[in-house]
């Protein structure tokens, strides 16, 4: 088994994104994440200090510098194997052949 994994390059997220900002909505989420995370979390981790860095506010809406978004982003993905099998998955068994 590979325990090495892909790293996501942030930079390249943003210029793939091709905007200077990621707003907090969820359509534009789904959208700049895959779905991978809500709009609603997103505003709780915020509160907590634990959201990208250079929220910026017009009103009621929120965004972020792209590069900062995707930055943090990037910093709390992980591979899928440091979570264990999936639902349904079977654990790889190493033993006695």
């Amino acid at each position: 088994m590979n325990n090495q994994h892909q790293q996501i390059d942030p930079t390249e997220l943003e210029r793939r994104w091709g905007s200077p900002l990621v707003s907090r909505d969820q359509q534009t989420l789904d959208r700049a994440t895959g779905g991978l995370i809500n709009a609603k979390t997103l505003a709780n981790l915020d509160s907590k200090g634990m959201g990208p860095r250079g929220r910026l506010r017009m009103g009621r809406k929120v965004a972020y510098p792209s590069h900062e978004f995707f930055v943090w982003l990037a910093a709390r993905l992980k591979p899928a194997a440091e979570f264990g099998p999936a639902v349904g998955e079977k654990r790889e068994v190493q033993g006695d052949a």
